[in-house]
Parts: C-alpha cells; structure tokens; sequence
C-alpha cells in the first residue's frame, strides 16, 4: 500500500486521488449544468461523458487498489485508520452511507446518459417529449453526486485525517 500526499493524511495514494477527484469533480459538474443552462447542448453532453468515463476509470482503479490492499496488508485500509478517534464502527457506519449513495447515484448517472444517448440527437437538442425527464433525472444525479462528494469527505477526514488526542 503506498502512502498518499496529501498532507496530514494517513490515506492510502489511491484514497487521496479520490478524493481530491471529488474536490474537482463539483466545479466541473457545475460548469457542466451552467453550459446546457446556456443552450451549449453539445459541450454539456461532451463534459457529462468525459466526467462519466473519468469516474468509472477512478472507481475501477481504486477498487483494485483496496482489494489489492488486503492482499498485500491484512486488514487493508482500515490498519490506517487506528490513530483515528473514530476508528472501527463508526467509520465502518458512515462508509456503508456513503456506498448506499454512491452506488445509487451511479446507477442513476449510468441511466441518465444511457437514456440520454437513446433519445436525444447525435448532436443535442431540447426534445419536449424526453427533455423534462432528462432533467429530472440530471437533477437527481447531481443531488446524489453531491451527497456522495460530501459523505466521502466526511470519511475520509474521519478515517484519515482526525487524529486521537
């Protein structure tokens, strides 16, 4: 397992990039949502795809890193988390929260693009029939990404960066 960079952190590399991943990921989600709020159709779907493919890349990449932890280090990430106050239960507690919402809002995302790509031309423009849908799905996703961002913060501080005093 090697040792992130960022500062007063005891996380793993792979946990930092993550992290710092979501720090950029909001203002680029954003960014994202004001150009579709701008009538830039076809630059708002280009970002949602490179974000999409951006995350899914991540979340692979950081999968295998934590099961490869366990592999190289019994009991993985959480040996790294033994200076923390929170240590055990309720990290274990808020890591479950912040999967729920994960997973459900990348199984929304992956919905909101896949139906995206099935219903709105090559190059995107407003359909009346499937446009409200689609932003009440982009909607969803960004409140759930948003939860997500702020739950896998919330954890990784408590599991790596609070500190027993």
């Amino acid at each position: 397992m090697i040792h992130g960079f960022v500062p007063y952190s005891r996380a793993s590399v792979m946990f930092d990039v993550v992290a710092i991943a979501l720090v950029l990921f909001l203002p680029a989600l954003g960014y994202s949502i004001w150009q579709v709020k701008q009538g830039r159709y076809l630059l708002h779907k280009r970002l949602q795809l490179v974000l999409g493919i951006v995350l899914l890349i991540t979340v692979v990449l950081f999968e295998i890193d934590v099961q490869a932890s366990k592999l190289v280090v019994e009991g993985g990430w959480r040996t790294l988390t033994v200076d923390s106050p929170y240590h055990g239960t309720p990290i274990d507690r808020l890591l479950r929260i912040h999967l729920v919402f994960a997973t459900a809002t990348a199984l929304l995302w992956i919905l909101t693009i896949v139906q995206a790509l099935m219903n709105f031309p090559r190059d995107p423009v407003p359909i009346p029939s499937y446009s409200r849908n689609h932003k009440l799905l982009g909607w969803c996703s960004t409140i759930g990404m948003l939860i997500t961002c702020i739950t896998g913060w919330t954890f990784y501080y408590m599991a790596f960066v609070a500190t027993k005093i």
